[in-house]
């Protein structure tokens, strides 16, 4: 069953069209997990995800850097902010040279049970799980390759203030670094609203949001008017931030990954997994825009209902700001999205093999499976708000 989040708006009084706020919500909404439940070997042959493990040894590549050098900012899509001396080094080093360097910046790897039987161990030189942590990974997904850990991450019990990256013993140098750049991203929004904080506050915006509401379908009066504009406020804040933290996100890690690749920068990475990240970048970028189509409506429908009625509302005209700045957010992402989206279907179209010349990766694998993800992105980053997408649902 696909899900996605929808506004329904309902009759105001003058027929006016606007929030009901009815969310239908359900995981598989943000990326990081399959939208159907097919096997992965279906999805890119039998022998995919164990000639990827097979493909190079933990020692194949370039050492990275011993010690870490000064910050330098990098801005990526979607305004998501990265280090690049953090990055770039690792792109051309072995998989024992990326777990050490990125220990140096805080994250630690760690590997739980293998995926396939007759794949290769490439990762067995890190350590393995606790039982805590393998059970929690268990409990994801049995498709799910990688997951990330912050170090104000909830879901575990941790004894440090380090944060954790989980990948199968059979992983590949792909996957370990889609899971590092997620520790990258987090790394510059450590300062702000943790993910636990921010979807707390998208449902007690929604419980706001719907108390206004039915006040003001009974009462078309200013107190409740802007009770429900100042909800809606917050739910397009918080929500559009999540949005931004979950399914773009991914989308902005592949296409940092895949403009290396085609540079040619990454070494001992495996080619099939790059392009699996192709169909990555396509599947994200269009369950976001869903999203943000939604909620661009919604927001425009409460646009609409203060200029009709500013005489008889109290809202705040930082509030009014406030939403319009969302709308143009919101507006920026549609156009970053759309060149991403016509790109990748371009590629999978083109059903030709990859080249190192263009930017174009395509193959006869990605192509004949249109409708499923790729395998090595069945992380479970996103995976995590299960709890709060099904919350809204009810």
């Amino acid at each position: 069953m696909k899900h996605k989040f929808i506004f329904v708006i309902s009759n105001i009084k003058s027929d006016l069209r606007v929030w009901s706020g009815v969310f239908l919500v359900v995981f598989g909404a943000f990326g990081c997990q399959k939208g159907e439940e097919k096997s992965l070997e279906d999805l890119t042959g039998n022998e995919s995800y164990a000639k990827a493990s097979c493909e190079y040894n933990a020692d194949e590549g370039e050492p990275a850097p011993i010690r870490l050098e000064d910050p330098e900012l990098m801005t990526t899509h979607f305004g998501k902010k990265l280090d690049r001396k953090l990055l770039q080094p690792v792109l051309s080093a072995s998989a024992i040279e990326l777990v050490r360097f990125a220990s140096m910046s805080g994250v630690d790897f760690k590997t739980v049970q293998r995926f396939k039987t007759n794949s290769c161990e490439m990762a067995q030189f890190l350590p393995s799980a606790e039982s805590e942590q393998q059970d929690y990974f268990n409990r994801l997904s049995s498709s799910i390759l990688g997951v990330y850990f912050s170090p104000r991450a909830s879901e575990l019990r941790k004894t440090n203030d380090r944060a954790l990256i989980l990948v199968r013993r059979d992983t590949n140098k792909w996957v370990m670094l889609h899971e590092y750049v997620h520790h990258l991203f987090a790394k510059e929004v450590q300062h702000e609203v943790a993910d636990d904080v921010l979807k707390l506050k998208v449902v007690e915006a929604l419980k706001r949001f719907e108390i206004a509401k039915k006040s003001v379908v009974a009462d078309e009066k200013a107190d409740q008017i802007t009770d429900m504009v100042d909800a809606a406020h917050d739910l397009g804040r918080y929500f559009s931030e999540l949005i931004r933290r979950y399914p773009l996100e991914e989308v902005a890690i592949e296409s940092e990954l895949h403009k290396y690749f085609v540079q040619g920068a990454m070494q001992a990475t495996p080619k099939n997994q790059a392009v699996n990240g192709a169909r990555y970048i396509e599947s994200n970028a269009v369950k976001a825009q869903e999203w943000i189509n939604d909620l661009q409506k919604s927001l425009a429908t409460s646009q609409k209902y203060l200029r009709l009625y500013r005489d008889h509302s109290r809202v705040r005209p930082e509030t009014i700001e406030g939403i319009n700045a969302i709308v143009s957010k919101l507006n920026s992402w549609t156009e970053e999205l759309a060149p991403l989206i016509a790109a990748s279907k371009k590629r999978r179209s083109a059903n030709r093999e990859l080249s190192f010349s263009s930017s174009s990766l395509a193959s006869s694998a990605l192509a004949n499976h249109p409708d499923h993800l790729g395998l090595h992105l069945d992380c479970a980053h996103s995976k995590k708000v299960e709890n709060l997408l099904n919350s809204l649902k009810q």
